[in-house]
């Protein structure tokens, strides 16, 4: 029986370019080439800036023996570009602070010591009750707004009873975007649960996760090289096409997943 191969390292790939997954933050393209390596980090080149970094070797995992569209080198550990140096990225959440002499806040979030509608009207002596003017002008208005319903009800009838049909074609758009930080639980906070949850790939070195929403018309893809760490790369709609990527490399994946049978 054939021994199964090992899988390569980053010092073995030569000069061909690769993705890190995840991708490191604050910096916006995500693809690399080799250049030297130490007994304790890894010297790699971006393509498309040249900029190049020092990456600490227990952070980088293995290389994934899927080649196309791109090669992807896995991550132990989410990292960020910081001060000119790679280190471990920390969510932070910040807390506004309270304006000065601002007391405390009941469980609706207003301040005991914001003055009321009621204590200003008393202030300036206005009254609660409209006046004469005030209730002219409201019965103009309401005159106005149902005359304007009733000639949509009749333009709303002529259309029907035209001869000529429009018909719509509906465009898929997501106003809900996520990036390469996401998991699973992210996109479930936000969007609930799936109408359909399935990995696209029993084995391989890359994992994919096709979560389908129907009311938003839309998949949410996630990928990783272990399906407990499977993060977010993109969105694609019914039909297949890319709506949103992380980045030119994941869009290129994308492109090319096949979806799974209804």
């Amino acid at each position: 029986m054939a021994a199964t191969p090992l899988p390569p390292n980053i010092e073995q790939m030569g000069s061909r370019a690769f993705s890190f997954f995840p991708a490191i933050v604050n910096i916006e393209h995500n693809e690399w080439t080799f250049q030297e390596a130490t007994w304790s980090e890894v010297l790699v080149q971006n393509v498309k800036s040249g900029e190049q970094l020092w990456v600490p070797k227990r952070f980088i995992g293995e290389v994934a023996r899927v080649e196309e569209p791109v090669a992807i080198v896995g991550l132990n550990r989410e990292l960020e570009l910081k001060m000119g140096s790679v280190v471990p990225h920390t969510r932070r959440v910040i807390q506004m602070p309270r304006a000065v002499n601002e007391g405390p806040r009941l469980a609706d979030g207003t301040r005991t010591d914001e003055p009321t509608v009621s204590s200003l009207q008393s202030v300036a002596g206005i009254s609660g009750t409209s006046s004469g003017a005030d209730s002219k002008v409201g019965k103009m208005l309401l005159f106005a707004v149902g005359g304007a319903i009733v000639l949509v009800v009749l333009a709303i009838a002529l259309f029907r009873d035209s001869a000529t049909r429009v018909s719509f074609t509906p465009i898929v758009q997501s106003d809900i975007v996520f990036n390469a930080r996401d998991d699973y639980f992210a996109v479930e906070r936000r969007l609930g649960k799936p109408a359909q949850d399935q990995w696209l790939s029993e084995k391989g070195e890359l994992q994919y996760r096709y979560l389908w929403y129907p009311n938003q018309s839309m998949a949410v893809i996630l990928m990783g090289t272990d399906r407990d760490k499977a993060l977010y790369i993109g969105e694609l709609s019914a039909d297949g096409h890319v709506i949103h990527s992380v980045d030119r490399n994941m869009e290129q994946i994308l492109r090319r997943l096949k979806r799974p049978a209804n």
